[in-house]
C-alpha cells in the first residue's frame, strides 16, 4: 500500500509539471508569437510523458495483482464458508442425531400426502356411486318385496280356486258314479228283461216324489211340527235304501220316459243297442 501510495505522489508531481511548461510556453507566447519551443522543453515533455506512461503501466501491473490476490481470498473465504456449512451440518448432527431421519421422514411424508390426494378425490366419487348403487338396491328390494307379497296373495287365490275345482271335481264324480250306477242298473234290467221291476222302480220313485212335495208343503206350513220331522227321517232313510240323490230320482223320472220307448220297440229285439245308445245320450245331455 506504501509503494502505490509513493507511485501515487510521484504521478501527480508528473502531472503538475506539464501545467508549469505550458505556462512558460503562454508566457514566451505572449512575448512573441514567432518564437518556437525550445529543444529542452520538447525533451522534457517527452521524459514526462514517458514517466507517465510507466507509472501507469505500474499501476496497472499493481491493480491486476491486487485482483488476483482478492480473488484468491474470496476462493479462500468460500471454502471457508462450505467448511463452516459442513461443521455446523455435523455439530447439529451431533447435538441431535435423529435430525436427518426425521427430515427423511418428513419428505416422504410430503410425497405420500401429494399421492394420498388424488386418492381421496377417487375415494369419494366411489363413495358417491356406492351410496347411489345402495340406493337403487333397496328399491328393488322394495320391488322385490311387494312382488312377493302380490305372489303370496295370487298363491292364496288359486289355492282357493284350485279347492273349488276339487270340490267340483269330486261333486262331478259322485253325479258320474250315480249315473253309471243308474245305467248299470239300466242295463240289467235290459239284459233281464225285468220290466217289472222297472214299473216297480217307477212307481216307487213317483210315490216318493208325490212324498216329497206333501212334505215339502207341510215344512213350508209347519216347520216344527213332529209328523213332517219323522217324515224327513223317512225320507233320508227311504233315500239311503234307494242309495239315489234327487238328481238321480228325477233322471229315473227322465228315464221311465225312455223305457216306455223301449217297451215299445221290445218286439223288435236288433233295436235294443240303438235305444240304449238313445238313453245313454239323452242321460248325457240332462246331467
Amino acid at each position: 500500500m506504501t509503494q502505490t501510495n509513493a507511485g501515487a505522489g510521484t504521478g501527480a508531481a508528473a502531472t503538475t509539471e506539464p501545467p508549469q511548461s505550458n505556462e512558460m510556453v503562454l508566457h514566451t507566447g505572449s512575448l512573441s508569437f514567432s518564437s518556437h519551443m525550445s529543444k529542452e522543453d520538447e525533451e522534457m515533455t517527452r521524459s514526462a510523458l514517458s514517466a507517465f506512461k510507466a507509472k501507469e503501466d505500474e499501476i496497472d501491473k499493481r491493480r491486476m495483482e491486487v485482483r488476483e490476490r482478492i480473488q484468491a481470498q474470496l476462493g479462500r473465504v468460500e471454502e471457508e464458508t462450505r467448511r463452516l456449512s459442513t461443521i455446523r451440518e455435523e455439530l447439529e448432527s451431533m447435538a441431535d442425531p435423529m435430525r436427518k431421519e426425521v427430515s427423511m421422514v418428513r419428505k416422504k411424508i410430503d410425497s405420500v400426502n401429494k399421492e394420498l390426494k388424488p386418492l381421496g378425490s377417487t375415494v369419494q366419487k366411489k363413495e358417491r356411486e356406492y351410496k347411489e348403487a345402495l340406493d337403487t338396491f333397496n328399491e328393488k328390494n322394495r320391488e322385490k318385496v311387494q312382488l312377493i307379497t302380490k305372489l303370496m296373495e295370487m298363491e292364496q287365490l288359486v289355492g282357493e280356486s284350485e279347492k273349488l275345482r276339487m270340490k267340483k271335481l269330486e261333486e262331478l264324480s259322485k253325479s258320474i258314479e250315480t249315473v253309471l250306477t243308474d245305467s248299470s242298473l239300466l242295463i240289467r234290467f235290459n239284459d233281464s228283461n225285468s220290466l217289472d221291476e222297472l214299473t216297480e222302480l217307477m212307481d216307487s220313485s213317483s210315490s216318493y216324489d208325490q212324498n216329497d212335495k206333501m212334505c215339502d208343503d207341510e215344512i213350508q206350513g209347519e216347520e216344527t211340527s213332529e209328523p213332517c220331522l219323522a217324515r224327513k227321517r223317512r225320507k233320508e232313510t227311504e233315500r239311503s235304501s234307494y242309495a239315489l240323490s234327487p238328481k238321480p230320482r228325477k233322471l229315473v223320472a227322465h228315464r221311465v220316459n225312455v223305457w216306455e220307448f223301449f217297451i215299445q220297440k221290445e218286439d223288435d229285439p236288433t233295436q235294443n243297442n240303438c235305444c240304449l245308445c238313445e238313453f245313454l245320450e239323452a242321460d248325457e245331455s240332462s246331467t
